[in-house]
């Protein structure tokens, strides 16, 4: 009976995540997509659009462009070392704002910033030109097991100003996470975070999609996931599957994360974001299984979904 009661309550923390998720595209794998959104996404789902190294922001304008027209709610990554020069941000925020576009995730970009006037996240806030623009929503990154590219000390910093930012600019605030393999690193940065910088309430967990074990080791390798990086090579049979190609999903660190929300251990207003990993077909397919309560809960993978993935 008392695990019975469990089961229903970690299935209804199940629902209420995955009734508020979110996913992520690239402006060229969304022009690629044979069907619309809504043959992949359950309706009003968010859908971030990435600046990558090399691309322009116009082009993640014009893709929220798109997807906006499809009834989902866009938000464009802004890659602050990404930006070759003042003019494209002034003229990427001004077509993101004509479109009717009003959320943006801000980020220091994957870029050298060797070409761009801003070096950092910070810097394009500091420019002012954000206030010129409406905007409902900013949110800026997270990083559970660490940014590579600076220390611990200057990221958590980088949060405080940020917080000051957004308390003398009145909107929507949030973090989103890189993603990670397991809760623990997401809980005891997030709980430290909300210690330190009472501010941050709002978090957007990123899970990673449902790929093959060869393309989530390079992508997590590619973004300095550290910890679970060393978590997944110590979980029997993680290498076997690596040489297997086999398919992974995320149904574990989900649950996990339900249990520890049960549990008081993930406080404030949390949800989740999908990170694709070159997989949308087959992350949304599985997203759209457990949003259609087509799954069961697993002793080992926490979620499994009743259709093949």
């Amino acid at each position: 009976m008392f695990h019975h009661q469990e089961d229903e309550k970690t299935t209804k923390q199940i629902a209420e995540f995955m009734n508020r998720v979110s996913v992520e595209v690239t402006p060229k794998s969304f022009a690629k997509l044979p069907q619309a959104l809504n043959e992949y996404l359950m309706p009003e789902t968010s859908v971030y659009i990435t600046h990558l190294q090399g691309s322009f922001l116009a082009d993640t304008a014009g893709a929220a462009t798109k997807i906006l027209e499809q009834g989902f709610r866009p938000i464009c990554h802004i890659g602050a070392r990404n930006l070759r020069s003042e003019t494209e941000l002034d003229e990427g925020l001004a077509q993101m704002n004509a479109a009717g576009v009003r959320d943006i995730l801000l980020l220091a970009g994957g870029g050298d910033g060797k070409t761009s006037p801003y070096q950092d996240s910070l810097a394009v806030l500091e420019s002012g030109k954000l206030e010129k623009y409406q905007l409902n929503s900013v949110g800026f990154a997270g990083h559970p097991e660490g940014n590579p590219a600076t220390t611990l000390e200057k990221t958590r910093d980088s949060l405080r100003i940020k917080a000051e930012y957004a308390k003398s600019n009145p909107r929507d605030y949030y973090l989103i996470t890189q993603f990670c393999f397991t809760a623990d690193p997401v809980l005891n940065w997030w709980k430290q975070t909300r210690e330190q910088i009472p501010f941050w309430n709002s978090l957007h967990i990123g899970i990673p999609g449902v790929t093959n074990s060869a393309s989530l080791l390079r992508h997590a390798t590619n973004c300095g996931v550290g910890a679970s990086i060393s978590f997944l090579k110590n979980n029997g049979g993680f290498l076997r599957r690596f040489f297997m190609n086999d398919i992974t999903a995320p149904g574990k660190l989900i649950r996990d994360l339900a249990a520890a929300r049960l549990n008081s251990a993930l406080e404030g207003e949390v949800s989740l974001h999908f990170f694709p990993l070159g997989a949308f077909t087959r992350t949304t397919a599985w997203m759209r299984s457990v949003q259609s309560n087509h799954y069961k809960l697993h002793r080992k993978k926490g979620i499994l979904v009743h259709t093949p993935s």
